[in-house]
């Protein structure tokens, strides 16, 4: 049993965890950005320049285990914890893996696992003539992105013909990439589970999740796909990767649906994840409960849904006040405000669950709030 936990990262995933429903541990947070939303939680919240061992230090004196918010994790940070003997949950070589896009697909390749071509590429090493021979090999449509570092959209860039191909190679980051071959999929999907120390696997009902400009706007569950063959692959695919991970806490496992009916997996978070925020509202247990659960090596709390739900994004300039006064007295709505400072375009700055009786249901619930925040490309996948 687990009773000082550790949480990297002060943002909103740190900030759910914080206020997840029977979380037995107590927490402490590394501030790694310079925001955090935590500070008001009454946790203890360590600041300061997280390449300075004292702040390290402070951080870890104590702890008997340490978890993550997101990914992007520094090496160095990474091997001080080892170096103490800290205890990490995900373990290290399940974050190192999921924070570099080679190393991730990787791991598909040797489980068999379905995912993309792809290849990696260093600019600093290789030549323009070595670029473009890969390009060639997938038609000049593909996707360039940073093997680390990249979220959200950041660090990439779609080509569709020579063209674009060379007039991208200037601006590409100098540092390793993977270039993919551009996939024409019919939907994205999500698998979140939840694994124990003992290695009993939860899953939560698999999300379809709706993205513009790399940006997660929606989510719904449970996707249409759930009780196919998709389904079951999703399932069998997550579990090998929780297996082979020997990992522990949830993860989510996002994955592209063919229009040639196979299922693709595209990256793995080792960490509570945007699309399974619906799980606060509707599962018996939440996402973040259950990671605190299972990293503190509590009995997980059974994930079953009570309720189809639908989960809209607010990105950037969003008016919390016009959003709550159009949810006024509306039952199936869960508004979250994360109190970040500063609405940049792009931003995450809160999401509203919406339950019904089936996601058709849900959807109409929300309809007037997806026209007002969700782009009509997206709202026309939805609605």
């Amino acid at each position: 049993m687990i009773s000082k936990l550790g949480v990297i990262g002060t943002g909103q995933l740190g900030r759910m965890l914080g206020q997840a429903k029977g979380r037995g541990a107590d927490l402490r947070f590394l501030q790694t950005s310079s925001e955090s939303i935590v500070d008001d939680l009454g946790y203890e919240v360590i600041k300061g320049d997280v390449s300075d061992l004292d702040v390290l230090k402070r951080f870890a004196d104590g702890l008997d285990c340490v978890t993550f918010e997101w990914e992007n994790v520094s090496l160095e940070v990474l091997d001080y914890l080892q170096s103490q003997k800290v205890m990490m949950r995900p373990n290290a070589d399940a974050i190192k893996t999921a924070q570099n896009r080679v190393y991730e697909k990787g791991l598909f390749y040797r489980l068999g696992i379905p995912t993309p071509e792809y290849a990696a590429f260093n600019p600093k090493l290789e030549t323009m003539h070595r670029y473009l021979e890969i390009l060639d090999r997938f038609q000049f449509k593909a996707v360039i992105k940073t093997a680390t570092g990249g979220y959200d959209g950041k660090g990439q860039w779609r080509v569709e013909n020579i063209g674009q191909a060379i007039e991208a190679f200037p601006k590409l980051s100098q540092e390793l990439l993977i270039i993919e071959k551009l996939v024409v999929f019919k939907s994205e999907v999500s698998m979140l589970a939840v694994r124990s120390v003992e290695g009993s696997v939860y899953y939560y009902p698999l999300v379809q999740n709706y993205h513009h400009d790399g940006i997660l706007r929606v989510s719904t569950a449970p996707s249409p796909h759930e009780k196919g063959e998709i389904g079951k692959l999703a399932l069998k695919y997550t579990r090998q990767i929780l297996e082979q991970l020997d990992y522990v806490g949830v993860i989510a496992v996002e994955f592209f649906v063919g229009y040639d009916g196979k299922l693709y997996a595209n990256e793995i978070a080792p960490r509570v994840h945007n699309s399974g925020h619906g799980t606060i509202e509707a599962a018996k247990t939440s996402q973040f409960e259950n990671h605190i659960r299972a990293v503190t090596g509590t009995l997980l709390g059974i994930p079953t849904p009570i309720d189809p739900s639908i989960m809209i994004n607010f990105i950037g300039k969003v008016d919390p006040a016009e959003v709550q006064w159009r949810l006024k007295n509306r039952l199936n709505y869960n508004f979250h405000w994360y109190g970040k400072k500063e609405a940049r375009p792009g931003r995450k700055m809160g999401h509203v669950t919406i339950v019904g009786d089936t996601v058709a249901n849900a959807i109409e619930n929300g309809r007037e709030l997806l026209s007002l925040l969700v782009p009509n490309k997206v709202l026309g996948l939805i609605l």
